[in-house]
Order: C-alpha cells, then sequence, then structure tokens
C-alpha cells in the first residue's frame, strides 16, 4: 500500500522519518540520541510559553506567606466623605481627560495592555524572551492578588455609586 514519506528535523537527533499512510497513521523511525542518557532529557526552559511557565510561579507563590505579608487597609465605606472625595475627583477626570484618553483606553482594552506596555519599553517577547518571562510571571501573581482582595472587600464599582462614570468599554466580570 501507499502511504507518504515526510521528513523533518526533530530536536537534539538527525531527521527522523515518519511515516504516513491508511495501515500506519503515525510511526516514527528515529536515530540513537547521541547527547547522552535519556534520563538526563529535559524540556528546554525557554521554549515554554512564558502565559504557562507564569502559572508555574504562580504556584511557588501561593505557598508562600503572602498573605499575613501584604496587608491592605479595607476601603472607605460607600456612604463615607472619602468615597464622595473618590467620586468627586474620578468626575473630574472622567470630563476633562477621558475626550482626550479615549483612543488610549480602547487601545489598552483586553490583551491590548501588555502590547502598549512592551511597546513602551520597547521590547517584545522575541527581544528580551527571560524579561518577557518575567513580565507575565508577575502577572499572574498580581491576577490572583487582585481577584483575593475583590472577593475580600467587594467594593462597589465608581459608576454603581455615579452612572456618569460608565466605562467607554465593557468591563469585566468581577467587582
Amino acid at each position: 500500500m501507499g502511504g507518504m514519506l515526510v521528513k523533518c528535523p526533530c530536536f537534539g537527533c538527525p531527521e527522523p522519518v515518519l511515516y504516513v499512510s491508511k495501515e500506519r497513521p503515525l510511526l516514527v523511525q528515529n536515530h540513537k540520541d547521541t547527547r547522552g542518557p535519556v534520563a538526563r532529557a529535559r524540556f528546554p526552559r525557554r521554549f515554554w510559553d512564558a502565559d504557562f511557565y507564569g502559572l508555574a510561579i504562580l504556584a511557588e507563590f501561593a505557598q508562600q506567606p503572602w498573605a499575613s505579608t501584604i496587608v491592605l487597609q479595607p476601603p472607605p465605606a460607600t456612604d463615607s466623605s472619602e468615597t464622595e472625595a473618590e467620586l468627586a475627583t474620578l468626575l473630574q477626570l472622567a470630563e476633562a481627560e477621558r475626550p482626550v484618553r479615549i483612543s488610549e483606553i480602547v487601545a489598552q482594552d483586553g490583551s491590548g495592555f501588555l502590547n502598549y506596555f512592551l511597546r513602551l519599553l520597547m521590547m517584545s517577547e522575541e527581544s528580551h524572551p527571560a524579561t518577557f518571562k518575567v513580565i507575565k510571571a508577575a502577572a499572574r501573581v498580581s491576577e490572583m492578588l487582585m481577584a483575593h482582595y475583590k472577593v475580600q472587600y467587594s467594593r462597589a464599582r465608581p459608576q454603581q455609586l455615579a452612572p456618569a462614570l460608565m466605562p467607554p468599554i465593557p468591563a469585566q466580570l468581577h467587582p
């Protein structure tokens, strides 16, 4: 029976030969790895996706005593004079700054913030791979902390108290 012969390079070995046919969908005939015992083989860290690497760092961070180290004061009460002053400031900023900043706000929506931030640093995942992984790991840790404190304090959003502060883009579904 006929089949298809596919050659492609394999990491750390000469070209393996892949035979694809109806009888044998995918078989790999590989040459012996000349780098040393297979027991020492590890997936290279540089090939880790930055988001997945960030999850590994998050797991390590979560095992630390961060909850007793990071101490935040609770936000002011919704009906406090401090909250009223915050809302007044936000209303002034929304009126003065939002029209000028709307294109920047839209550009940073969703995953656009990371791209915006990387452009400010004049870097990319390709130009600075280690720094990019640190940024992604820090983002994962900060997401966990943000969610923890949002659940703990459950502070109302400004637009719930002052509808004129409705954001120009849809907000995420968390407090």
